[in-house]
């Protein structure tokens, strides 16, 4: 925005122009995409566009919807119930979650951050020995020197309510997927809103040993009722 601002000062534009081009912009830097555009090259396209802005990506945050697990840190069985689930009834999900997999490879690569903000859910989007194993899956990733996971449990105060999951890239560049789409902002104003509401969720989670021990009790509650 600061480039457009300049770029019209520079040629003169009036006062009211001016509030009308920032206007524009701000409207053109939020785009809605339908998964029916999405899905034209299947699930493993849609995956692969979204492996290409992780590879472009230093910084990636990510505030996990209330049952949900990102993708980054999926199993390859919660990665199937989930996508089993998807939009297109006819997808190929085999493909889809041999796509995810490897997507999960950038977390490895070095130079890169990735931290996650997850709210404690016990809600059951997969069968409860998959959604054990799963909450051992982020416990392990949770090691990685690079990888920042902050659970908060589901008896703390939120310092706000979010409306849904995001992902962020760089503070410049977030994400949404909706049931019908993916909306990306561009915005300086709503990226740092975005960050924001990232913070203060992230300030109150808990992290390190004591998100392990977290996750350790969600697993062991997700055992008890698959035994």
């Amino acid at each position: 925005m600061a480039d457009v601002r300049a770029f019209a000062e520079a040629a003169g534009a009036a006062r009211e122009e001016l509030a009308n081009l920032l206007e524009r912009f701000e409207e053109l830097a939020t785009q809605v995409t339908g998964w029916r555009v999405l899905l034209r090259s299947g699930i493993v396209g849609s995956q692969q566009r979204v492996a290409v802005q992780d590879e472009r990506t230093t910084m990636l945050r990510q505030l996990a919807s209330t049952a949900g697990v990102p993708g980054l840190l999926q199993t390859a069985e919660y990665a199937r119930s989930v996508l089993s689930d998807g939009p297109d009834p006819t997808a190929d999900v085999a493909a889809g979650v041999a796509a995810r997999l490897d997507r999960q490879k950038i977390i490895y690569t070095p130079g890169k951050e990735f931290r996650f903000a997850l709210l404690e859910d016990r809600q059951l989007v997969a069968d409860p020995q998959v959604m054990a194993v799963q909450m051992d899956r982020i416990s392990q990733l949770s090691t990685l020197s690079n990888v920042h996971i902050g659970v908060v449990p589901q008896d703390r105060r939120l310092p706000l309510a979010p409306l849904h999951g995001f992902r962020m890239y760089d503070g410049e560049l977030v994400t949404i997927e909706l049931e019908t789409g993916v909306v990306e902002v561009q915005s300086p104003v709503d990226v740092a809103y975005y960050r924001r509401m990232f913070d203060a969720l992230d300030e109150v989670a808990d992290h390190g040993d004591d998100a392990r021990r977290l996750l350790a009790r969600l697993a062991a509650h997700y055992r008890e009722l698959a035994s």
